[in-house]
């Protein structure tokens, strides 16, 4: 399923700088409706929440068939997609970060488009492998979907993009009780992640890229 989320485009990357002020902006009072009719099951509304198609893939796919047991966390991940949709079009590398390493040649996948493929890694591991994964999904998709938000231009931090990517994850999080560990598996899932929420995040990551490279070189 996950191959429907990757195409090979090229284009010029529209640079959107979004500021730690601006986030709170983004989640607008029409958004708050829509959502709101989301929630109560209406697909229609769910695919007018974002402009691009994969956005609305993804949640047909990955979302919809866990509704019924992400609770409050289901708000926070049309948050973070409603982000993604505003300002996803910007590439997925850092390309100026000293803290990354990541091949330039990934320059040419979006952050929206990657982000994706690491979600649906993340759903895709955690049904074939955890009992009762239904549980685990709300954390997941929402550490999935935020794992990268510190790639945003505009998160101007003297800190590590995973920490970044945290510090911008909790703007959505509020008072959720999985805040914490959402958090910490954000921060430490590229270095010797111990959480088991981490360690699936990090092969998720790593799959999307080779899955990516595959396609890059074809």
């Amino acid at each position: 399923m996950i191959i429907n989320f990757i195409r090979y485009l090229k284009r010029k990357h529209k640079k959107t700088e979004i500021s730690l002020d601006q986030l709170s902006n983004l989640w607008t009072n029409a958004d708050q409706k829509k959502a709101k009719i989301a929630q109560e099951d209406s697909e229609d509304t769910v695919a007018d929440l974002w402009t691009n198609p994969k956005l609305k893939i993804f949640y047909k796919i990955y979302i919809q068939p866990y509704k019924n047991n992400l609770g409050d966390a289901l708000e926070s991940i049309l948050k973070i997609m409603t982000l993604l949709d505003k300002a996803g079009d910007y590439p997925s590398v850092a390309e100026n970060d000293p803290t990354e390493t990541t091949d330039l040649k990934f320059l040419e996948i979006t952050l929206v488009e990657h982000t994706l493929n690491v979600a649906g890694k993340v759903l895709d591991t955690i049904k074939g492998k955890i009992r009762d994964h239904e549980l685990l999904a709300g954390e997941m998709l929402i550490v999935s979907l935020a794992h990268n938000l510190g790639k945003l231009p505009g998160q101007d931090m003297p800190v590590d993009l995973p920490s970044k990517s945290a510090i911008v994850a909790e703007h959505f999080l509020k008072n959720l009780p999985l805040k914490k560990t959402a958090m910490q598996t954000i921060k430490t899932y590229k270095n010797s992640p111990r959480l088991k929420q981490a360690k699936i995040l990090s092969m998720a990551d790593h799959a999307a890229r080779k899955m990516e490279e595959a396609i890059i070189e074809n």
